[in-house]
């Protein structure tokens, strides 16, 4: 199965779309609004007029109504602010080197740092998988729990470097008794981009890997 690094990240959407179709659905539920109540004092029987605390009652709804639809225009507006500063603090990790949570990498023949946290694992093996979904490196990884660290040298199981492209490490961890144990991978890299669009913002290591902000954990200046 063919993996794609920038793929891995959650895709950046077009979230004005929903605000847009937000607005829409609050003012076809206030035309409605009116339109029924119209049609029902229109259409009343003349002999027996509508209670007038009903007619009250209706239109302290439709205040209601119209209070929340600008509540929700004020909140969508607030909400695009926010997205916005989120972005542009997020431009801050340029140059930095940044740890973050994923197993999709892009690999470029020079060696990559891993971490990963296993809790009550018996057995820990740590597997590279090429794009076509084939194991190219299978190691035994540490079973002490707590944060490990492990360097893949770039090589498969056959001794030779593997060629460039993405891959994805997995952490299959077992406990006495054979069942999965939970396990998170992170990696570092030194942030060369960050592309931002619609409040969400991608961070590009130096190697090409693609991360989500949202994934960050850790980031510190690089050493001189």
């Amino acid at each position: 199965m063919a993996m794609d690094a920038i793929s891995q990240v959650p895709s950046i959407t077009n979230q004005g779309s929903s605000t847009v179709t937000d607005n829409m659905a609050d003012n076809k539920d206030k035309d409605m609004f009116l339109k029924l109540m119209i049609a029902q004092i229109r259409n009343q029987d003349p002999l027996q007029p509508m209670d007038p605390t009903e007619y009250v009652s209706q239109l302290a709804t439709f205040s209601q109504l119209e209070q929340q639809t600008e509540t929700n225009k004020q909140l969508s507006s607030m909400s695009g602010i926010m997205s916005s500063v989120m972005s542009r603090a997020d431009l801050s990790y340029i140059g930095m080197d940044v740890e973050a949570k994923l197993d999709v990498f892009a690999f470029k023949g020079a060696p990559t740092d891993f971490r990963y946290v296993t809790v009550g694992a018996d057995k820990v093996e740590i597997v590279v998988i090429d794009e076509n979904g084939d194991a190219v490196r299978t190691v035994e990884g540490s079973n002490t729990s707590g944060e490990q660290e492990f360097t893949w040298d770039g090589r498969g199981d056959d001794g030779q470097i593997v060629a460039n492209g993405n891959y994805k490490i997995n952490i299959n961890a077992v406990d006495g008794d054979g069942a999965p144990v939970q396990s998170v991978v992170s990696m570092r890299g030194v942030v060369k981009e960050v592309i931002t669009e619609n409040g969400v913002s991608v961070l590009v290591y130096e190697n090409g890997t693609a991360v989500d902000s949202n994934r960050v954990v850790a980031a510190r200046r690089p050493l001189a």
